[in-house]
């Protein structure tokens, strides 16, 4: 088939035809029009006439003419190739009938092909029937023959085994009441066993001659049990006289552990015995603690020697639970009451119990006389301390009583304050202490008020420091008012510049949002252009973000240097802690957005080397 290059046309174009539709031009080929006879003599019979009913020149019959052969002429190649092809097409669908014909005929002759098929399987499977169905009544017959001939050999063989089984009933009754005996024989005492043999001599006369296969075995039986029981017998005298050997061994053993006992008693005696001594020196060394009056270095000595003593008692306690705990297994033994005749009888659980007894009321002694005497020496130490404190006391007393009439007045309280505290006590403090004095009936601080004009000159410091630190925490708070304004005011403008950054980033989000439904329809070249904007838009963002992130962490910036630094980064802490996790997401978001636009510039890659492929 061929088709015109100008579809635009209404009539059919004599040249630029291409075959097939998407060939190129075919130059050979060529379109001339036929007219009917009619059509020509009409356009003949209208050459030289004008349509006002004028004739044409002469000369126009020449060109007529000229025209009319030039047509004839290029007529013939286009009727000879359209012969030549009408000629084709007829020899095509003869070979075509042809082809057609055979192939009838050769589905004919394989259709009769496979009806013969057919019937021969037919026939043979006939055939392979009757023969199989031949063979199985000869199996039945023969299988029917030996059935026969087995049951007939069963009931022959069943005859013989019954006699079989009642010679060897017979049999096993004989061997039976004959290995009654011989078990009596292996299990007989010392006392019994001429009688047994006996026994199993006249069972063996009667019995054994109906054992049949079993004689031999049965004799051989009887002279093992024979043999097994004279060797048990001799085995038990044997074990009795070693048993009667073993308890007089035992008894040996038991009196050389007893003695062992004794012993072990006696050693923990002596270290009890030593404990209980050391506790007694303790317990006199505690006695010179209690002494009314001792100075510091008589408590020290003393305390030493009470030291030196809970030590050895402690030493001499321990020695006691060491041996216990490595000897008692030992010594817990039992041991008998009673020995042999001429041995004296032992009671070592009662003499342990005893010891116990001892060893705890001894470490109890110990250590309550350790701890009277580490009380005692702390009892006698503050006692020696008070006096040391009083007696500074009343040199302190006596330094600021200038006067020397036993009383401070209100010149001294003053000097008092100003040198044992470096504090001028205020005029209302004194006129308390005076008004006090006064209800008291004194005119001045005797020493035993001493104690009460110190916790009053303390008191009042104490007032004058809380009123000095009352103040300075006024100014503290005054300039952090100040500092914090200014560190509200850089988060606020922080805050603006988040803003912005948050802008950015959410436009970038909402650009690449819909890259994964646009790889799918989109050329690659449109894929790289979207990409490349992408990006540009994601290092917009990832400026604005560092930018956020470069204002927020000079926030803190220059705090180091204020003498407020930890109550402003407290402060900064707290204000700005939305703007920091506002800045962590953001981190995320970018991230996810890069992600996604690496991932749609691979696709795009991808797809412009399928499209370069094609």
């Amino acid at each position: 088939e061929s088709f015109p290059d100008n579809l635009d046309s209404l009539a059919p174009p004599t040249t630029g035809w291409r075959v097939p539709y998407d060939g190129p031009v075919d130059t050979s080929l060529a379109i001339a029009f036929r007219q009917s006879p009619s059509a020509q003599h009409a356009c003949h019979a209208g050459y030289g006439s004008h349509p006002s009913g004028q004739q044409w020149p002469v000369q126009q019959n020449g060109w007529r003419q000229t025209e009319d052969s030039r047509w004839h002429q290029e007529q013939q190649p286009v009727q000879a190739a359209a012969a030549a092809a009408s000629a084709a097409a007829e020899r095509q669908k003869a070979e075509q009938q042809r082809q057609m014909q055979l192939e009838a005929q050769s589905r004919q002759e394989e259709e009769e092909r496979r009806k013969k098929i057919i019937e021969e399987n037919r026939r043979i499977a006939e055939q392979e029937k009757q023969r199989r169905q031949e063979e199985q009544k000869q199996k039945l017959e023969e299988a029917r023959r030996k059935l026969l001939e087995d049951q007939q050999r069963q009931e022959e063989e069943l005859s013989r085994i019954k006699e079989i089984e009642e010679r060897r009933r017979q049999e096993q009754r004989s061997a039976l009441a004959i290995r009654r005996v011989i078990q009596k024989v292996r299990v007989a005492s010392a006392e019994n066993f001429d009688e047994l043999k006996q026994e199993l001599q006249d069972v063996l006369a009667q019995e054994l001659e109906r054992t049949g296969n079993q004689r031999q075995r049965m004799v051989e039986e009887s002279n093992l049990g024979l043999e097994q029981a004279t060797n048990r017998i001799e085995l038990i005298n044997e074990k009795l006289r070693q048993e009667e050997k073993r308890r007089t061994d035992e008894e040996q053993r038991r009196y050389n552990k007893a003695e062992h006992v004794r012993q072990l008693l006696s050693e923990l005696a002596d270290l009890v015995a030593v404990a209980e001594s050391c506790g007694e020196k303790l317990k006199e060394a505690v006695q010179p603690l209690e002494a009314a009056v001792l100075t510091v270095d008589e408590l020290d000595a003393a305390a030493l020697v009470a030291a030196e003593s809970a030590t050895r008692g402690r030493v001499a306690a321990q020695a006691c639970t060491d041996f216990v705990a490595r000897h008692s297994p030992a010594m817990r033994e039992p041991v008998p009451l009673t020995l042999s005749p001429g041995q004296s009888p032992l009671e070592p659980q009662q003499s342990l119990t005893d010891l116990y007894r001892r060893i705890s009321e001894c470490t109890l002694s110990l250590e309550a006389n350790a701890l009277q005497a580490t009380t005692g020496q702390e009892r006698a130490m503050r006692r020696a301390f008070a006096r040391e404190r009083t007696q500074a006391l009343k040199a302190t007393f006596d330094f600021y009583d200038i006067d020397g009439d036993g009383m401070l007045s209100r010149s001294e309280v003053v000097g008092f304050a100003q040198g044992c505290y470096n504090f001028t006590v205020p005029a209302e403090t004194l006129d308390m202490i005076w008004s006090s004095i006064n209800g008291d009936g004194q005119t001045g601080v005797v020493l035993d008020r001493l104690p009460w004009l110190n916790m009053v000159v303390g008191a009042a410091r104490e007032r004058e420091r809380d009123t000095r630190r009352r103040n300075e925490r006024e100014v503290k708070e005054c300039k952090l008012k100040v500092l914090k304004a200014d560190l509200q005011k850089k988060v606020r403008e922080a805050i603006k510049t988040v803003d912005r950054a948050d802008k950015e980033v959410g436009q970038v989000e909402k650009q690449v949002q819909p890259l994964t439904t646009k790889s799918k329809v989109m050329q690659a070249s449109e894929m790289l252009a979207l990409v490349d904007e992408t990006d540009s838009m994601i290092v917009a963002a990832r400026s604005a973000v560092a930018n956020a992130h470069g204002i927020v962490s000079n926030l803190s910036k220059g705090l180091e240097d204020s003498e407020y630094e930890s109550e402003l980064r407290a402060f900064l802490s707290s204000e700005a802690k939305l703007v920091e996790m506002r800045m962590g997401r953001m981190d995320g978001r970018m991230s996810r957005a890069t992600n996604l636009s690496c991932r749609f510039r691979e696709q795009a890659h991808r797809r412009r080397g399928t499209e370069l492929e094609r």
